[in-house]
């Protein structure tokens, strides 16, 4: 291996670490963010880390990295099950809002209709 091949690998795989740990502080805030609630702040982290995601998958990985890949990938899809789990039961819990917004209005129409 040439001087010049083992720096470019050497520059490859600190890049790879850089981009894994945007990867991962993004995840990590999103995650935050969905405990909060703040789904606004959860779709925006989103978007910026899946072109994170997409660079770090667009190149082969390097066999000496498999083992801190995987660890990296599974961190994030545990932290995705985590904020999928908080966003299905916000999702519920808006929808019941939203069902008993819908009675009341009902309600309301009829009330209006019988008149005085």
């Amino acid at each position: 291996m040439t001087n010049r091949s083992a720096q470019q690998r050497t520059i490859s795989s600190e890049l790879a670490e850089t981009q894994w740990k945007c990867a991962l502080d993004l995840t990590d805030e999103m995650l935050q963010a969905a405990r909060q609630a703040d789904w606004e702040s959860v779709a925006k982290l989103e978007s910026q880390r899946q072109p994170v995601l997409v660079t770090i998958f667009d190149r082969p990985a390097e066999k000496a990295n498999v083992r801190m890949i995987a660890e990296n990938v599974q961190h994030i899809v545990d932290a995705d099950v985590e904020i999928r789990r908080l966003g299905e039961a916000r999702l519920g819990h808006l929808q019941a809002e939203l069902a008993g917004i819908k009675k009341n209005q009902k309600a309301t129409l009829v009330y209006a209709r019988a008149g005085p």
